[in-house]
């Protein structure tokens, strides 16, 4: 996959804040990698090949082919990650960059996707809408998994919660690191489980991602948040899935202080 260099992402990110105010009120973001089958339609546009950099505004549709995933870079700081052959639509995104509140919404037809949650899940909930059923994410990562027309599978790798509901009106919920449920059109959803970090390891590289978070996660986490005190819950995670290792840097620069 083609990663922006942490500096480039970082004007991307700037530009396209300046430019959101001043040129065009309707961006919320940019494309930071994408591979050259990745296709993306704007609003009122023809269909177009998605490239890094590339400006994105709300009710865009971004599919991806079968050469691997592409990742979105939004400016409240969240990142949308899809796997190869996915589709889905910017449904809604607002941002007060001065209260670092807003209202995100994602529809996503088919895939698996990963969200790494931002300022706007950090203070309300970001929704995310399938085929099968619509739920919320407060803080954190998760992962929804869209197999068909009928089934989705989702994951709450680390964050406060995710709460749901089915087509049918069943209702769902997770709230610890690593619970699980797949949801069947018509059926209840199954029981929250605690699924292997191997099995989250192995999503995660689907998307192109080595460890805990992308490179460009990564950059986004150590270049562009800048609030006081404000620990991404990425960070979080890499501690989780690297087994404890983060704590255990913590630990070594207590003991060299």
């Amino acid at each position: 996959m083609h990663m922006t260099s942490g500096l480039a992402l970082a004007g991307l990110i700037c530009l396209s804040l300046t430019a959101g105010s001043a040129v065009n009120a309707r961006t919320v973001g940019v494309a930071a990698t994408a591979m050259p089958d990745t296709l993306t339609t704007p609003p009122s546009l023809s269909e177009r090949t998605l490239v890094p950099g590339h400006s994105l505004v709300v009710q865009e549709r971004v599919t991806t082919g079968a050469m691997g995933p592409a990742q979105l870079l939004m400016l409240d700081q969240s990142a949308v990650t899809v796997s190869a052959q996915s589709e889905l639509t910017i449904d809604a995104f607002v941002y007060d960059p001065n209260t670092r509140t807003g209202q995100m919404a994602i529809n996503l037809s088919q895939g698996l996707m990963r969200y790494v949650g931002g300022r706007i899940s950090k203070n309300g909930t970001v929704n995310i809408e399938t085929p099968v059923a619509t739920m919320g994410v407060r803080g954190g990562i998760a992962h929804v998994n869209v197999l068909s027309a009928t089934v989705v599978e989702v994951t709450l790798v680390y964050g406060e919660w995710i709460r749901g509901e089915t087509r049918s009106g069943q209702s769902f919920e997770l709230t610890r690191a690593g619970e699980f449920t797949r949801i069947a059109l018509g059926e209840l959803p199954t029981p929250p489980v605690i699924i292997p970090t191997k099995t989250i390891r192995q999503a995660a590289t689907s998307l192109g991602i080595e460890g805990p978070g992308t490179t460009a996660e990564q950059n986004r986490r150590g270049r562009l948040n800048r609030g006081p005190g404000d620990r991404n819950s990425s960070d979080a995670e890499t501690a989780k899935l690297d087994g404890g290792t983060g704590d255990r840097r913590d630990s070594n620069r207590r003991n060299r202080r």
